[in-house]
Formats: C-alpha cells, sequence, structure tokens
C-alpha cells in the first residue's frame, strides 16, 4: 500500500512532535508499505530524513490551511498514486479527492471555542473544512477519548469511523539526574535558583494568565525561593501575560524563554520543583506525560481531556479558581511527601504511553481502511 503522510505542520510545537515521532516509529515498524513524506521545506527533509528504503520525502511548499494547498496537494496525491492520505492536521484535507483518507483529529477547540479564531474569514474556512474532514475522512484518529466522545456527539455520523490511539512519550523524555547537567542549563538559561515550570504556547486556551495569578498570590517567601519559568514563544496576539507580570510587579521572579533546545526540555522538567499545566481546554496534553517522564510532580487543570491522561497521578485543580490553583502549587512546594508520591505517581503513569504503541496503532488503521 502506497500512504502519504502529511508532514507541512512538522514546524508547530506539539503537532509537530506527533508528526516526527509518528514518522520515525512507523519506520521502525513498517518494513512492507510505501511511505510517501510531505514536507513544507527542505530543511525539514534533511532534518528528518529516514533512511529507510520503503520511505520517501517530497517537498510541498504550501502551507497548510491555505487555498494554495488546495489547489496542488491533490495533485501530488493523484501524481504518487497513493492508496491513502493521512491528514495529520485534520483540517489540511484536499477537497478535491484523490485516494482515501485518514486524518488525526487532535480536539475541537476551534468548534467548541470559535472565538479563539483570529477572525470571520478564518472562521468561514475553518466551518467548510472542518465538516468536509469529517464527513469524507475513511477513518477519523482521535488522541483521547475525551475527544472522541466529543466528537460523536457533534457528529453523530461520525461515530462509526472513530478509533483513539492515545499519543505517546520520546524515550529522551527521562530523569536527569547528573547535577552538572542540571546547574549548566539552567545557567544557560539564567535560572539561579529552584523553579516552577510552565511549557506551552501563550494561546487563549492555554489559561497562563491565571497560572501568572496563581504564582503572585503565593507567600513572598516562596515567590523568593522559587521563579516562575515559562518556556513557550511569545506573541504579539498574546500580549496578556508580559503586561499581567508587570501589573503584579513580579517581573523579577517571573523568567519568559522563548525558545529552548529540544536536548534540553528534558532537563528542565527534570529540575522543575513543580510543572503547572492550567490549560481550559486540551485534546491530549502532552507537556503533562513529559513531565511525568522526567520525574516532575505535576499539578494540572481538571477540564478536557487532561483527567483522562493525569488520572490519579497528578494534583488537578479548577483552572478558573487563581486560589484554588495557588493552594495546590503550595501544597507541593510546602510537602516533600506529597512531591514524592506525585513523582512515583507519574513516573507509572507515563509508562502507558509510547509512540511505538502509537505508530503500530496507526500502521493497524491505515489496513483497516482498505
Amino acid at each position: 500500500m502506497r500512504i502519504g503522510i502529511d508532514a507541512r505542520a512538522i514546524h508547530l510545537q506539539g503537532i509537530g512532535r506527533y508528526i516526527r515521532e509518528l514518522i520515525r516509529h512507523l519506520a521502525r515498524v513498517d518494513t512492507r508499505n510505501q511511505y510517501i513524506i510531505y514536507f513544507p521545506t527542505v530543511e525539514h527533509m534533511d532534518e528528518n530524513k529516514i533512511d529507510n528504503p520503503n520511505f520517501q520525502c517530497v517537498l510541498v511548499p504550501y502551507q497548510i490551511y491555505t487555498v494554495k494547498e488546495q489547489l496542488y496537494l491533490p495533485y501530488f496525491l493523484y501524481k504518487d498514486k497513493l492508496d491513502l492520505f493521512h491528514s495529520t492536521t485534520s483540517l489540511a484535507i484536499p477537497l478535491l479527492r484523490t485516494c482515501r483518507h485518514v486524518i488525526t483529529l487532535h480536539d475541537l477547540l476551534l468548534k467548541i471555542h470559535p472565538e479563539f479564531l483570529p477572525s470571520k474569514l478564518s472562521w468561514v474556512y475553518f466551518q467548510i473544512t472542518n465538516w468536509w474532514a469529517i464527513k469524507f475522512a475513511d477513518k477519523i484518529i482521535t488522541i483521547s477519548d475525551f475527544t472522541s466522545k466529543e466528537l460523536s456527539a457533534l457528529y453523530p455520523k461520525s461515530r462509526h469511523k472513530i478509533t483513539t490511539i492515545h499519543n505517546g512519550v520520546s524515550a529522551e523524555f527521562q530523569v536527569i539526574k547528573d547535577k552538572e547537567v542540571l546547574e549548566n542549563v539552567k545557567k544557560k538559561y539564567g535560572i539561579t535558583k529552584d523553579y516552577i515550570l510552565y511549557v506551552g504556547t501563550y494561546k487563549e486556551n492555554k489559561n497562563l494568565p491565571t497560572l501568572v495569578k496563581a504564582y503572585a498570590q503565593l507567600p513572598h517567601h516562596m515567590r523568593h525561593s522559587y521563579y516562575l519559568v515559562i518556556v513557550g514563544k511569545q506573541s504579539t496576539r498574546y500580549p496578556e501575560v508580559p503586561a499581567l507580570i508587570k501589573q503584579l510587579g513580579i517581573e523579577s521572579t517571573v523568567i519568559c524563554i522563548n525558545h529552548v533546545r529540544e536536548e534540553d526540555l528534558p532537563v528542565f522538567y527534570s529540575g522543575a520543583t513543580v510543572f503547572v499545566f492550567p490549560s481550559i481546554y486540551e485534546g491530549f496534553g502532552l507537556p503533562i506525560i513529559e513531565a511525568m517522564a522526567c520525574g516532575a510532580p505535576v499539578v494540572a487543570s481538571n477540564q478536557a481531556s487532561i483527567p483522562e491522561i493525569a488520572t490519579d497521578a497528578a494534583i488537578l485543580t479548577d483552572p478558573l479558581n487563581v486560589k484554588g490553583m495557588s493552594g495546590a502549587v503550595y501544597d507541593v512546594l510546602s510537602n516533600p511527601q506529597l512531591r514524592k508520591m506525585l513523582v512515583e505517581k507519574g513516573l507509572e503513569r507515563a509508562k502507558s504511553f509510547s509512540w511505538e504503541k502509537t505508530a503500530r496503532e496507526t500502521m493497524q488503521l491505515y489496513c483497516d481502511v482498505r
């Protein structure tokens, strides 16, 4: 079978990791099917080159969610004589159908929260492509049972096409105990004391302002002892967080880091006294599992897919309750026994997720489409 995989969103934070790991592990577990991987740039092709003879890289320099992709992508799929095309971003499915289609639906955020769309035009485009993708996909992969249930409720006719395949956790996310490595990475990024960690974007659903307010409500001695370290690329579209940090007068103890090298991220997780994930909506919540695999105790939201992914291995709190979130963080910081319990449960929970399992289940789903 000739299978095309859309890797044009490989530069995105969460989806990009899904694409990279799926391709990498499919190359390890599947030697029978032929794969054509569609990359957006030559640089991405070089960075993610796969030496397996049954994998071929193709340049498709047209951005996702654009008119150009609708004009040119069907040509590539037809030219490459695909039996099946896997849209890893769900909406990037050609309106002109040339083969069978599988989509990965990471979440229904923009359907549930259309106010997060940047313009009316993008809302119209989303409505059309979202409906089209769900209606005409042969199979739909959801990355959590939460999203599967939400999709079934919103689009009842799609139920027979849905399969939940959880994300995995990459092998490099493991506990780093070497104190010298930990201190060197902290020094590189200007971190001179212990810290509370957040990893993610600044988007509205991530609920970062609530975390900043919760941190500001910690006792002064705690804020003196622990930085709040925010790892994620800032955007002019989301100016609330920098403004709030200044307004609350906590600039001296909040460190915002735009970019962390991939190899440094497990060190960041491993060195955190507590990892906080305050999102109000997630299709999965990959940083939760990454943090757990690195031995960080986790405080997380009790909304959407997060309870399913975290289970009892994290302290779950109302993401809109600033006082409650601050109290949860305080409890973890001040209670070594609680931290120890969360670390142990988190490490055990992280073992439930592997990219090899994700790849094998995805490969089986490809075969089921025939």
